[in-house]
């Protein structure tokens, strides 16, 4: 599990008209590319003008929602997206949007609560199954995972998310032969899936069979070199294997800047304990 899929479209649909405001706070609040401050300011004057209305004004609680988050407000985001559906509580964006920002402050029941509205409006989307299969899974609901990843793989069988969130849940299930198939099919998919080869891994590292687990997570690093979890799990079944030096390097690895992915925190102060375990300053 890695997190959540991002919104990649969604938000020009919503805000139709846009060309039709104010030039320069148009073009600014509906950029991506916009520097996250100018279009914060730029969006607000465009919700304070009373030009915009309807899904327009609700698109546009959506852009400057994004921007929020971008700079870690998620809190702030939270608030536009939920303006936002006060005005449009039928439109699926702002939902997956929130159930993001939500998840960002590790508020996966809430996130899941607006990925079943984003799947009562569209019962097809993929992207809120394979994000509630991943909320699930971190609130010890493996059930609904394996439930919801079957559903993505009736829609998308060629799903590598789906086939790595399943893999999880079969892991934590204790099903070791379920857990490195669908880790296999992932990796078949996705060669480059730093998530899958750090799970495999992990599988691996369950059955006992350290020389392969190294092995996976080294993969796992290769494709994401910052994957907190990968360099502490590496360093485990290192330092199991009697190589203290790499095991420490992979510590030192983990805990430098900040976590990555929702699992980091915990694996960084994993790496930090192991540290002062060894007499190592973490």
């Amino acid at each position: 599990m890695r997190g959540f899929i991002p919104i990649v479209a969604g938000i020009i649909a919503l805000i139709g008209g846009a060309a039709a405001q104010p030039a320069d706070d148009a073009s600014v609040c509906y950029n991506e590319k916009s520097a996250p401050d100018a279009a914060i300011e730029a969006c607000g004057r465009l919700i304070a003008s009373g030009r915009v209305s309807g899904p327009q004004l609700a698109g546009t609680y959506v852009w400057r929602g994004n921007f929020r988050a971008k700079k870690g407000d998620h809190d702030g985001a939270i608030a536009d997206f939920g303006e936002a559906i006060k005005i449009a509580p039928d439109d699926l964006l702002p939902h997956q949007s929130r159930a993001i920002a939500l998840f960002q402050q590790n508020n996966y029941a809430g996130a899941i609560a607006d990925l079943n509205e984003v799947l009562r409006i569209d019962p097809k989307n993929i992207v809120a199954y394979i994000n509630r299969s991943t909320a699930s899974f971190i609130l010890g609901d493996l059930e609904q995972t394996i439930a919801d990843c079957d559903r993505v793989l009736t829609l998308d069988p060629n799903n590598a998310y789906a086939y790595n969130n399943r893999g999880s849940a079969w892991r934590q299930k204790g099903d070791l032969d379920r857990a490195f198939a669908d880790f296999d099919q992932a990796i078949r998919l996705n060669a480059k899936y730093a998530r899958a080869w750090y799970n495999r891994g992990v599988a691996w590292a369950h059955k006992g069979d350290l020389d392969h687990a190294i092995a996976d997570y080294d993969s796992a690093i290769n494709f994401d070199s910052h994957f907190t979890a990968a360099f502490t799990e590496r360093g485990l079944a290192r330092e199991q294997k009697g190589d203290m030096e790499g095991a420490r390097t992979d510590f030192n690895r983990a805990v430098e800047g900040p976590p990555k992915y929702y699992d980091g925190p915990a694996e960084q102060q994993k790496a930090r304990d192991e540290l002062a375990r060894l007499g190592a300053k973490p």
